[in-house]
């Protein structure tokens, strides 16, 4: 588990930075929304990053959003680390509704 919070942590940081540095190509995040790491590719790390957001009740209207990034190079999933994010470059982020 530690390893997915460290991965989710990073891709935190790199969405928010994405978020303050284009925001006008990042489309319209709804107010108060709950924002869901995803990794193109990854499906046990998408199926963690979504049962952790289960554990958090929404607030009435809140939505949840799915941040799905497309890393170039794609990472197989037992080399994907923080650090491997990081040196790779993000080909594609995408805002989609759960």
């Amino acid at each position: 588990m530690r390893k997915y919070e460290d991965i989710n942590v990073t891709l935190a940081y790199l969405f928010n930075k994405a978020m303050i540095e284009n925001p006008s190509e990042m489309g319209n995040m709804p107010d108060n929304a709950v924002a869901v790491m995803q990794i193109s590719g990854y499906d046990a790390f998408n199926k963690w990053a979504k049962s952790i957001s289960l554990h958090h009740p929404l607030e009435e209207g809140q939505q949840v959003v799915y941040v799905v990034f497309t890393l170039d190079p794609q990472l197989a999933p037992r080399e994907t680390t923080s650090r491997r994010i990081v040196q790779a470059r993000v080909e594609d982020l995408q805002l989609q509704p759960a």
